[in-house]
This record gives structure tokens, sequence and C-alpha cells, in this order.
């Protein structure tokens, strides 16, 4: 009898390890573009899900928002960079080079590893554009003297991701008072 029951054990363990391996197998990027994937949710936001896929060297990403709506989803290997047809916003998901123009930091971080981050930036409007780049290192962080929130109106100078997608800047005469965000000058959001 005993000799039956260590077989039996055995193969109890050999078929859990099997299914937990599949398990792993599928959780890579079979996983990719559903609403629940069976993956760790990787977002740095409570807002969003962002879930890291990885096969034969390539790491997709992919972006939900909390009721597991895709948004967005790319894939990244060696620095280049690939949108992926997924998602409610998949047309508005900007990569290197383009995104290179856009200054970090102005959005909020949905998802960072060593190699690539994801900022959700919003425009005037709240459409939302999602920024994907190289890792940053973290930098120290600024006293609260130091630290200013970044301007996102339409007016702000030097905001080059507003200049890509508003609306021109209106342009008042000199003797009228533009106090709208839309104003040349007016770096108020």
């Amino acid at each position: 009898m005993r000799p039956l029951a260590t077989a039996i054990s055995a193969l109890a363990v050999l078929t859990t390890l099997s299914a937990a391996s599949a398990v792993a197998q599928t959780a890579t990027a079979a996983d990719l573009g559903r609403i629940a994937p069976r993956t760790a949710n990787l977002s740095l936001s409570p807002s969003w899900r962002a879930y890291a896929f990885d096969r034969d060297g390539v790491r997709y990403i992919q972006i939900n928002d909390a009721t597991g709506t895709v948004h967005a989803a790319f894939a990244t290997q060696g620095g280049g960079y690939l949108v992926l047809p997924l998602g409610t916003d998949a047309e508005r998901v900007i990569v290197p080079p383009s995104a290179n123009a856009l200054p970090s930091g102005s959005g909020e971080l949905i998802y960072k590893d060593s190699a690539v981050q994801v900022e959700l930036l919003q425009d005037t409007n709240g459409m939302g554009y999602w920024i994907v780049r190289r890792a940053e290192p973290s930098a120290p962080q600024a006293s609260s003297a130091e630290a200013q929130p970044p301007c996102t109106g339409a007016g702000c100078s030097g905001n080059t991701f507003q200049a890509l997608i508003a609306p021109p800047v209106q342009r008042m005469s000199s003797d009228e008072e533009c106090t709208g965000a839309g104003c040349s000058g007016n770096t108020s959001p």
C-alpha cells in the first residue's frame, strides 16, 4: 500500500507543477489584450492597471482602466518601440522619437521599469495621450520651496505637448486683456 500512496503523491505533485507551468506560460503573452490578464498589476496609479508580458526577448506593456477596458499597448525591445493596435486609445500612444520632444514629468506616471516608463498626459479637453519613453533615473526629491506643479495649459511657455495637440494660441491686440488659459504668455493652467 505504501508504494501506491507514494506514486499517487508523486503524480499529484507532477500534475500540480505541470498546471502551474501552463498558467505561467499563458500569463506571458497569451493574456495580452484581455480585460483581466492573469498577471500582476504593475501600475503606479490606483486609477490604472499596467501589465507586462515577456516573450522571446520582447516586453509587451498593456494599460487598462480600473474597469478592465484596454486603453493602450506597445512592445519594446532594445530601445525600439512598436505601438500595438489594441485598446481604445491606440491612436494616442506616442513612442520615441516623437515622445522625446515632449516634456518629461508633466503627466501622471502610470508604469515604470528599468527600461521604459509610461505617462498619461491630458490635453485641455481632457483627451489622454500615452507617452512612452526610456525610463529616467529617479531624481532626488526637491524641497517644497523648489517644487512647483508643471504648467499644463495651452498657453504654457515651452509646453511642447500642448503645442502638438492644442489649438493655436489666441493672440490679443495690445489694448485687450487676456486672462484665459489660451492666452499668449499666460502660464497658469
